[in-house]
């Protein structure tokens, strides 16, 4: 029988794309395969560069890893290596009685929960420096203390303002000394902190910086934190006066420091708040303030309370933490949104909340009470901002421009205008309670203890009211 011709091109035909042996995929050739199955060169290449490109990732997340780790460790345990305890435990310990610094306690937070105070109080005493002042009075033990532009630091008895003693620190001073345990310590313009004995005057010890000072001290757990215009944050031992460490900021620091028992926060001149570990002056975290917050730091709880000249009132997370190489990226960030690359700028770390009015600046420390932040700023206007989210709760207005720091006694705000009046504010709703007229222009912020108010004018006068 022949052979049909047809049935045998049939015969030799592929089998159908579905069955074993039939046709590679159409966009597949039979070199694809064989290059796929065998180690040619071109495949080679791309697999050296990939395993390149994959070891270059793994090195530098593995150096990022390394160095955050090691940041980690030797910020919480290399210090520690060289720490040792202070002499003592002196600390500025306010009390009903006692309103020991600037800011009340060593957090700046103004506030005397348990204040009785009277509607209107009046003058008690007044005391005459003979020099002009800018700082505020402090009271301890039932002893005032204050000293001003002649270099003359006197103690006054807080219940009769009579001269207990005096003495010529040699300089000017122009920031609020603080006291703890009988020990007073000044800054001074020339550049020292200087200790004396509370009850006679007589000099324990003192510590030269490199450039003056205008920074108030303040006193916790044996040592005494201090700023220079040398652009170091001081901490100094409470009995002696020795070094235990000093952190260079980016710029003279004026500001006095606030503590509390992790942390010591300040502000520099120029528009820069630091966060410190307090034991260690290890760095933590800085962020940049809208201007400068030559005020300071009020600290309660986990947050940081700061008022700016460049018109807001921040509360910041005094918590949290600055990694390796963080600033950088925050950088570069920063550009992508400035390219349009990113939608959102990079939020600022730190920041909870801001409250800005245009036109108003800040020179002052916020105090925090009653659920409230308040406020003075440069132009008069006090405010009264909810805690939580900054939003405005109500406003107010003193008749001069307010050049200090307002102070909550109980449920009135006390704040003072560079026109010599004295004001009470119900820290409520901020109506005026009353008012009073000293002399001359008030300066610093008022301090509160034994139910009396103190309080310095730029002439020099010292008065209790009460």
């Amino acid at each position: 029988m022949g052979v049909d011709s047809q049935g045998d091109e049939r015969a030799i035909k592929p089998e159908s794309p579905g069955r074993l042996g039939g046709l590679l995929p159409h966009w597949r050739t039979h070199e694809d395969e064989a290059e796929g199955s065998a180690w040619s060169p071109r495949r080679l290449a791309r697999a050296a560069i990939g395993a390149v490109r994959t070891s270059r990732v793994l090195a530098v997340s593995l150096v990022l890893l390394l160095a955050t780790a090691a940041n980690i460790a030797y910020d919480w345990y290399g210090p520690l290596r060289f720490y040792s305890e202070p002499a003592t435990v002196l600390s500025s310990e306010p009390s009903p009685e006692s309103w020991p610094m600037l800011g009340r306690s060593p957090d700046r937070n103004a506030y005397e929960p348990d204040a009785a105070l009277a509607e209107p109080p009046e003058v008690s005493w007044r005391f005459d420096l003979g020099t002009t002042l800018i700082s505020s009075p402090v009271v301890h033990e039932g002893r005032v203390f204050i000293a001003g532009e002649s270099g003359r630091a006197v103690c006054l008895d807080a219940g009769t303002g009579v001269l207990v003693w005096e003495r010529d620190l040699g300089a000017a001073v122009r920031a609020s000394p603080a006291t703890a345990g009988g020990v007073v310590v000044f800054s001074t313009l020339d550049g020292r902190a200087v200790a004396l004995d509370g009850a006679t005057g007589e000099t324990l010890w003192q510590h030269s910086f490199d450039d003056q000072s205008l920074s108030p001290p303040a006193v916790f757990e044996g040592v005494v934190y201090v700023g220079s215009n040398d652009w170091h944050l001081y901490a100094l031992d409470a009995k002696t006066g020795g070094l235990r460490w000093r952190y260079k900021a980016l710029d003279s620091i004026r500001s006095g420091p606030a503590v509390n028992d992790q942390v010591v926060v300040f502000t520099d001149v120029t528009n820069r708040m630091y966060t410190l570990r307090r034991d260690t002056g290890t760095f933590r975290m800085d962020f940049k303030t809208a201007g400068p917050a030559r005020g300071g730091v009020a600290l309660l709880g986990k947050l940081g309370y700061v008022a700016d000249r460049g018109g807001r009132v921040r509360a910041a997370d005094w918590t949290v933490r600055d990694l390796p190489f963080e600033k950088a990226y925050l950088k570069i960030r920063v550009q992508l949104f400035a390219w349009k690359i990113i939608s959102e700028p990079p939020k600022i770390k730190g920041s909870v909340w801001y409250f800005r009015k245009r036109g108003e600046e800040y020179n002052s420390t916020p105090v925090v009470a009653h659920g409230a932040v308040y406020s003075v700023a440069l132009s008069g206007a006090v405010f009264a901002l909810d805690k939580r989210d900054g939003s405005l709760l109500w406003e107010a207005r003193t008749d001069r421009g307010v050049p200090g720091s307002p102070i909550v006694a109980g449920q009135t705000l006390v704040v003072g205008d560079a026109g010599g009046v004295l004001y009470g504010l119900d820290a409520a709703n901020g109506a005026k309670l009353w008012k009073i007229r000293l002399e001359d222009g008030l300066v610093g912020a008022p301090a509160f203890a034994s139910e009396t108010l103190y309080i310095a004018t730029a002439s020099g006068a010292v008065y209790a009211l009460n």
